[in-house]
């Protein structure tokens, strides 16, 4: 019996897992990965993928921080843009106070769709 209710759990569950938004391609500046930029306010892009014929995106948070282990950890100690209810994926301005030249940022995105 439970075997059987594992299984009838996981095909029901098959369908929200496989139906996922995922951002992709992220670009600082409409650049893959740039080493150096010219700006202290850099805006960020990305692109969605979604199998969902008709899927969009709703809201994204975009977090930035210095080293790549604080973000790994959730640790946005550059910026947090908190949820932001937007389908908007191209030039995103950074929001977070003036980048001193030389420095390193690394960023990631959040995204969510109709269903949430």
């Amino acid at each position: 019996m439970k075997s059987s209710l594992t299984l009838l759990t996981a095909l029901l569950l098959a369908p929200l897992v496989a139906h996922a938004i995922a951002p992709a391609a992220l670009q600082t500046e409409y650049l893959e990965n740039p080493l150096g930029l010219g700006t202290p306010k850099p805006r960020f892009s990305w692109i969605l993928e979604d199998s969902t014929p008709g899927a969009r995106q709703t809201a994204y948070q975009v977090q930035a921080s210095s080293s790549a282990e604080k973000l790994a950890q959730g640790e946005a100690d550059l910026w947090d843009s908190g949820k932001v209810a937007s389908d908007e994926t191209l030039g995103i301005e950074y929001g977070g106070p003036a980048l001193p030249s030389r420095s390193f940022v690394w960023w990631r995105i959040k995204v969510w769709d109709e269903n949430g």
